[in-house]
Parts: C-alpha cells; structure tokens; sequence
C-alpha cells in the first residue's frame, strides 16, 4: 500500500482522530508493503505535539520511505530517528509535457482554452497578487490574460484537460500555487511564483532550489522586476528533471518490485 503525495503528513491539515491514517496504522507491516512516495510536511518541521514516539513507531514498519522536499528527509531523521528516507519528485513530473498532451489534453474538447497570452492561476486573492499580475501584463506587453482561478469574475469551472491546455496554451504564468508551479515547468512556461506562506513555502523553495529557479519566486510585489521576467534556460531544467525522474524512478521499482 502506497501513502502520497502532497502535503498528506501536515500535521495542521489532518484531523488529530485520523492523523495515524496517514502513516498506514491500519496496515499489517509483516504482511503487506507499506510505502511513502513523495510524502509532504508541507514544513520543515513536525508540527505535532506529543507524537513523536507512535510517529516514530509507524515509520519504522514502512518497507520504504520517500520525501517530496528535503527538509522531510531530514524531519524523518532529526524528529523520528528514521534515517533512510529518500528525497524524490512530486508524482506529477514524473511525466513529461507529451504525456500530458497526447494522452489527456487532445482526447477532449479544450477549445474554449484561449490560447498565449498570460495565465493567471492565484488560489488566494489579494490586491497585491493584482498588482503583481499587472506588472507582468505590461511589462511583457500582454493583451491577453486568462484567470483559470482567482479573479475570474465569470466564476468559470474548467475541467482536468482544460486546466492542463490552459499551461500548455500560455505564454507566462503567475501562480501562487504549488501545483501551479509545477505544471509552469513540466510545460517550460516562464513563470512567477509568488510565495504561498500559509499554505506553506518549503515545497516551492524545495523544488526551485533543486531545478536552480530560485530567481523565480517572490514573496511580495517589491522583489518582482523586468530580471525576474527574463526566459528560463529549460534546456539546463530539462537536464537536472531527467536525472531526477530517474532517482524516482528507481526509488518506485525497486520498492514494488523487492520480494
């Protein structure tokens, strides 16, 4: 049995009833594989309290143990004493833009997508992320600017393909979202990604620190400017994706596959 991704151990995100769940308390370790992929803390801290020993307990009956950020390495380490936990990609990059393309995006009606311009994709609206988005509108010289969530007045839903077709139609994106992130480089969109405090900032600064895109992330509208704008080098991104996919890769075959 497979526990992941995302942040499903934040501690902050789950009910304190039903936390253990998350770590396969249910499973019989002795019977069946227990395995983490890409879990989250969604901090780079344990925020539970008082838990750490039946924490510590659960983790040492997985058969393998995977981390999306770093800094849940070496959580499992520091707060749990467990030491073999594996740094690997969010399970959605794993693919590549083609995968997305062919085998969802084209198998549907995505026509009401526009396509170029700037995609908007801001899970809390604020007046700065505003005036962020209208920085890059003008600087950039975009006409078009396509809200798939936030500020969309018109309160448009748009399916799983139309939701991919929009990042794979854009020009630049503004995000303040992990996943929006995400979907910006596995389509080697340029992007902004502004800093989601609350939500939790170790997974942006994780996954940018390790595709050197720190430069792309900002925590307020003072720290965006015309460098910040500039065209990403996917071709050096694509290089670092690959070896990492691979990590990944290996990390899930040899755990499935290990009698």
């Amino acid at each position: 049995m497979i526990v992941g991704s995302d942040q499903v151990w934040r501690k902050a995100y789950i009910n304190d009833k039903y936390y253990k769940s998350y770590f396969l308390d249910f499973v019989d370790g002795t019977k069946t594989k227990k395995i983490a992929y890409a879990a989250s803390f969604g901090k780079d801290y344990w925020e539970g309290k008082d838990d750490i020993d039946d924490i510590s307990k659960l983790l040492s009956d997985f058969t393998a143990v995977s981390i999306r950020e770093k800094s849940g390495v070496a959580i499992c380490k520091n707060s749990f004493g467990f030491d073999n936990a594996k740094h690997v990609l969010d399970p959605t990059m794993l693919m590549d833009k083609e995968f997305y393309k062919n085998e969802i995006i084209s198998k549907y009606d995505t026509s009401r997508v526009s396509k170029g311009g700037l995609l908007t994709y801001v899970l809390d609206e604020e007046d700065e992320k505003k005036q962020i988005i209208n920085f890059v509108k003008n600087n950039l010289n975009m006409d078009k600017v396509h809200h798939l969530k936030g500020f969309n007045t018109l309160k448009t839903t748009y399916s799983v393909p139309e939701w991919l077709a929009s990042f794979s139609n854009a020009d630049f994106v503004v995000t303040d979202s992990f996943h929006g992130m995400v979907f910006s480089i596995i389509f080697e969109k340029d992007f902004v990604v502004i800093g989601n405090v609350g939500r939790g900032m170790d997974r942006f600064v994780s996954l940018l620190a390790l595709l050197e895109l720190e430069d792309r992330l900002i925590l307020n509208k003072y720290e965006l400017n015309n460098d910040r704008l500039k065209k990403i080098d996917f071709n050096k991104v694509k290089e670092i994706l690959n070896k990492e996919q691979k990590i990944s890769e290996e990390f899930l075959e040899g755990t499935l596959n290990d009698d």
